[in-house]
This record gives C-alpha cells, sequence and structure tokens, in this order.
C-alpha cells in the first residue's frame, strides 16, 4: 500500500535526514 509506505517515509523525513526521494511522488 502505497499511503502506508508514504506515511513512513514521511516519519523518517521528519526525523531529520531525507536519504531517498519517494517513487510515488
Amino acid at each position: 500500500t502505497p499511503l502506508g509506505i508514504g506515511r513512513n517515509l514521511n516519519a523518517l523525513w521528519t526525523d531529520g535526514g531525507i536519504l531517498y526521494a519517494p517513487p510515488f511522488r
């Protein structure tokens, strides 16, 4: 599910470190 993954990635970004960009964005 893209929704669940998106939320998970968003949480990581807020952590303070974006190592990869969302593929479905």
